[in-house]
């Protein structure tokens, strides 16, 4: 969009972009001051630093308009699509995605994961596909960094990994030859699903996991012992 000092748009503008010598005539502007383009159907080598020139050879209350000039540089995509999850746990299972046109764009992409606090947690990997799954073993704040040659822009994103809250599990009176329930919860009393339960006692070792909770059928050991994980 081709504006003037008055923030007004500027039609009928000549709009010209160069690669060092050459030169290719993109159009004029229209009524509102824009003009479109795809700069690979102007130039082979789409990643490079490109001048924009803009002039009008026009009259305006007694003078000409001045030609404008500005480089800008074009590059191909390579972004970060998705960190999932948003807020990941200590151990946590990471997937990154890559938003890459194709194999030869995230092909050798390098990727940085970076403890800010502490390097030694960090994580160098050279990608070769663009899905990427990882764990982080500490808590702390990471900057992922997505990098390739000059001709790429890079992406750079930053996730918290906070530590697994404590669990704990509630139940009643256990009443044996009768369905007795096992409650996950974390430390704000909040069910957690997922969680492996384990019952341990005389001629007991087993564990069975479901959404919320632990659903025992007749059961008559003495249970000495109650271990949860998440």
């Amino acid at each position: 969009t081709v504006n003037g000092v008055d923030e007004e748009a500027i039609s009928s503008a000549s709009v010209k972009i160069s690669d060092g010598d050459v030169i290719k005539t993109v159009g004029t502007t229209n009524s509102i001051g824009q003009v479109s383009f795809n700069i690979s159907d102007l130039f082979s080598a789409t990643s490079t630093t490109y001048t924009l020139k803009i002039s009008k050879n026009e009259v305006v209350k007694e003078h000409y308009y001045c030609n404008y000039e500005k480089e800008f540089t074009v590059k191909k995509k390579l972004n970060i699509s998705s960190i999932l999850p948003a807020n990941p746990k200590v151990n946590e299972g990471i997937t990154l995605t890559v938003d890459a046109d194709d194999y030869a764009d995230y092909n050798g992409t390098y990727l940085a994961i970076e403890d800010t606090n502490n390097s030694s947690n960090s994580q160098y990997i050279t990608l070769t596909d663009k899905t990427y799954y990882f764990t982080l073993d500490n808590p702390g704040t990471y900057k992922i960094r997505l990098s390739k040659s000059s001709e790429y822009w890079s992406d750079e994103r930053t996730i918290v990994v906070e530590e697994n809250p404590e669990l704990k599990i509630s139940f009643g009176d256990i009443v044996l030859g009768t369905e007795n329930e096992f409650i996950v919860l974390d430390t704000y009393d909040a069910k957690v699903s997922g969680a492996k339960v384990t019952l341990m006692g005389e001629n007991l070792s087993t564990y069975k996991t479901s959404d919320y909770d632990i659903n025992l059928f007749d059961v008559f050991v003495l249970i000495d012992r109650i271990v949860i994980e998440g």
